[in-house]
């Protein structure tokens, strides 16, 4: 299981390196029609990195993350919540309800 997750992790990111300056022009405000047009010809990319991302969620949600959760400190989890927030550029929320530090 952690080797798919960490590949699939690899396969992602290579594919969000594609899709991002696409969606970007387009969260523009100013965005050209060329960036609109060239974001209509990567539905193939959009399609593959969807298919991939929801059966990644799955996985992780059903397999890593209850395995992870009962085995890992509190504090381990926070930090892993604050990569994974750290690599989307948002704010991380802390431990699931319920944790604490001696766990």
């Amino acid at each position: 299981c952690a080797r798919i997750l960490l590949d699939e992790h690899a396969t992602m990111s290579a594919q969000w390196h594609t899709l991002r300056p696409a969606l970007q022009a387009l969260a523009d405000v100013a965005a050209s029609a060329q960036a609109a047009a060239d974001w209509l010809g990567m539905h193939e990319a959009v399609a593959a990195f969807t298919a991939l991302y929801r059966q990644h969620v799955t996985l992780e949600e059903n397999t890593a993350y209850p395995a992870a959760f009962a085995l890992l400190p509190a504090r381990a989890i926070e930090h892993m919540g604050t990569e994974m927030a750290v690599r989307r550029g948002a704010q991380a929320i802390g431990a699931p309800q319920g944790r604490t530090d001696n766990e």
